[in-house]
């Protein structure tokens, strides 16, 4: 069946031409809401949309199935750059608008009517000392055991967890920012690319990314995304050979984050990665089983894997919703300490009330 998208690539800005008046005035409303964070619109025409404020919840409104189609073909539109569109497509990826905002979509016979959903960039930028006063760094209490105190970070204290993460971005601790869909993490990631425009300005930041979402203000940057043709392994064997300081991944989905952690331990230390995950052990363990989807990791035992990420991976942010103002709280700051007996240990970073302080204590 041919793809009602298909069709002769131009700019956006033309394709939105073929949307209702309706249609058009939703889009450019919802699209230029700055609570607005994502847009979905599911087979029965519906539109649903996660904002700050609200968070995910249904509209009045509703998207015709025309309108719909027009909305994929702008985006396809935008993504292609000349390249021919397949009459065969049923999964679109594409972006559109001057925000470049997410689009993936899908058509019948996938879905019974088009559907899809539109996730905006993050556009604010906040700085370690906002999310503070915002309340996404909190105090992070918790009653937990210690154990015996052993890592790197150990014999640290620190007055707030916001000190103590502007002393990992310092000192060139190699981040991982996990959480679920919708959690912040790409906010949070441009948080730290803003302290690290802070704290080392000269460094050569070398961003790699599916879409382009991340932002810093470091002027030394090379922003690249991957294509039909370039995937993320293959962006990562390139950026060896940019001179990074810091290595930036958006995200992390597959066999790419064997190279990633190579990188990091190789000479390029203090970078930024994020992962779909709910805690730092789920998290790590996703890590494994990504790199036993590279050939060349898969002759590794579970253990030398676990060392190798151990190794790499400093510390764990763990970010998920939360029903404070900001709607986003980091839940954990973890720093890896090994891999023994299958599974991964750390030091977590809690507030300390025999000396009201915060410290990483690993934990029985």
């Amino acid at each position: 069946m041919k793809n009602p998208v298909h069709g002769t690539p131009r700019g956006d800005s033309v394709a939105l031409g073929g949307l209702s008046e309706s249609g058009r005035a939703l889009v450019s409303r919802l699209l230029s809401n700055p609570q607005v964070m994502e847009v979905m619109r599911n087979a029965d025409g519906t539109v649903w949309v996660e904002s700050a404020d609200k968070g995910m919840h249904l509209t009045n409104e509703s998207i015709s199935e025309q309108d719909a189609i027009e909305i994929l073909r702008a985006s396809m539109n935008r993504s292609t750059l000349g390249r021919e569109i397949p009459d065969t497509r049923n999964l679109i990826e594409g972006v559109l608008g001057e925000q470049r905002a997410r689009v993936v979509g899908l058509l019948p016979p996938i879905s019974t009517s088009p559907v899809f959903a539109i996730r905006k960039h993050a556009r604010a930028m906040f700085s370690l000392d906002d999310y503070r006063d915002m309340g996404i760094v909190d105090s992070l209490r918790s009653n937990f055991v210690a154990d015996r105190n052993t890592g790197e970070l150990a014999e640290m204290s620190f007055e707030h967890p916001v000190d103590a993460i502007k002393y990992l971005v310092r000192e060139r601790k190699n981040i991982l920012i996990v959480g679920p869909a919708g959690s912040g993490k790409t906010t949070l990631a441009n948080t730290l690319l803003n302290e690290i425009a802070e704290q080392t300005p000269g460094n050569r930041l070398i961003i790699l990314e599916d879409a382009a979402e991340l932002q810093t203000r470091i002027p030394n940057k090379v922003a690249l995304t991957t294509s039909l043709d370039i995937d993320m392994r293959a962006l990562l064997r390139i950026t060896m050979r940019l001179r990074p300081d810091r290595i930036i991944i958006g995200e992390i989905r597959g066999w790419e984050a064997y190279t990633l952690l190579k990188g990091w331990t190789s000479g390029h230390p203090g970078g930024v990665a994020t992962l779909h995950a709910s805690d730092s052990q789920e998290a790590l363990s996703k890590l494994s089983h990504y790199i036993f989807e590279e050939p060349a990791a898969q002759c590794f035992t579970s253990e030398s894997i676990g060392w190798m990420i151990s190794q790499a991976v400093d510390v764990v942010m763990v970010i998920g919703k939360s029903n404070n103002s900001a709607g986003r709280r980091v839940k954990e700051i973890c720093e890896v300490r090994n891999y023994m007996n299958g599974r991964f240990h750390f030091n977590i970073l809690r507030y300390q009330p025999n000396t009201g302080a915060y410290a990483f204590k690993s934990h029985m």
